[in-house]
């Protein structure tokens, strides 16, 4: 896996995940996979006037992720080699605030990302099941509900100025 060749955007934006796809699995349903499997490798990060991590999103997919070695950041801190996390379905999730004001505010230089890690995803259209053997694990890790409660609306505070381009570009506004 560490001989994949990773793409990303050399221009600008959070590039979707699915660019690290290595395998798909075939659905029933046209142009709808049944699961993906991604890797995540030691790559360049070179877009500029962008917000780099995963911005707070969901997903129709059922996301899986696991650390086989390394260090991957967006995660908690105790996502350490050999653990798995889950997003379901539909599921918001996304950096801490923390994560994002540092993001924000960083120096849009190129830089190497994941360096010394292998990390992977299985996306699914369908749901994952978790087994009671996973539920009742003393490793199993929790997060901690107040990691969310410095999270601010970014986009409310900005309304302004998106406004300001909407009606620059002949859009709508948006209304609160």
């Amino acid at each position: 896996m560490e001989k994949f060749v990773a793409v990303g955007s050399i221009t600008k934006d959070h590039i979707d995940p699915s660019i690290f796809c290595v395998l798909t699995a075939k659905s029933k349903t046209p142009g709808t996979p049944l699961a993906d499997f991604l890797i995540f490798i030691p790559r360049w990060d070179v877009a500029l006037d962008t917000f780099r991590p995963p911005y707070f999103h969901r997903n129709a997919a059922s996301e899986l992720m696991g650390l086989l070695y390394g260090s991957y950041e967006g995660r908690s801190d105790s996502f350490r080699p050999g653990s798995i996390s889950y997003e379901t379905g539909f599921c918001p999730h996304g950096v801490s605030w923390s994560e994002y004001k540092a993001a924000s505010e960083m120096e849009l230089i190129p830089r190497r990302v994941h360096e010394g890690t292998l990390a992977f995803m299985f996306e699914s259209s369908m749901p994952f099941g978790i087994t009671e053997f996973a539920i009742k694990s003393e490793k199993r890790h929790e997060h901690e509900p107040g990691m969310w409660n410095d999270l601010r609306n970014n986009f409310i505070a900005n309304l302004e100025e998106a406004n300001n381009d909407l009606k620059a570009a002949g859009l709508p506004e948006v209304k609160v």
